[in-house]
C-alpha cells in the first residue's frame, strides 16, 4: 500500500507519468524509458513498443484513468522540444540499464518486519 501511496504522491510529474504506465501497462524499464513522444497516441489510448522483449514491435493499452496528465505530460515535452517521453535535463533519452533503479521516499517505504 505504500509504494501506491507514494506513486499518487510524487512531487516530480516525470516520476508520477513513468510509475503510473508501469503500474497500468505492465511495460518492462527499458521499454519504458525508450518510448517517443511519436509512440504514443493518447486519443485511442495506444502505447507502441519497438523493439520490445524478442525484439518484437507491440501495441500497450493504458486505461482512460492515466490519459489526462499522460496527454499534458506529452505536450509538455512537445513544448520543450523533447524527441523521447522521457529525457534527462539534458535532453538525453534515459537509459535502461539495470544501475537504474526506482526509489520510494523514506516516509513511504513499508516495514519490512514480520507481523
Amino acid at each position: 500500500m505504500a509504494f501506491y501511496d507514494a506513486v499518487w504522491t510524487a512531487q516530480q510529474l516525470t516520476h508520477v507519468i513513468m510509475l503510473k504506465l508501469l503500474l497500468v501497462t505492465g511495460l518492462r524499464n527499458a521499454e519504458l524509458v525508450q518510448l517517443r513522444l511519436a509512440d504514443v497516441d493518447v486519443h485511442t489510448g495506444h502505447l507502441r513498443i519497438v523493439q520490445g522483449k524478442g525484439h518484437k514491435d507491440r501495441e500497450v493499452l493504458f486505461p482512460l484513468s492515466v490519459r489526462g496528465e499522460l496527454a499534458q505530460y506529452v505536450e509538455r515535452q512537445r513544448g520543450a522540444g523533447a524527441t523521447s517521453l522521457f529525457e534527462s535535463k539534458r535532453r538525453l533519452p534515459y537509459s535502461g540499464g539495470e544501475h537504474e533503479t526506482c526509489k520510494i521516499p523514506d516516509g513511504h517505504r513499508e516495514s519490512t518486519e514480520t507481523r
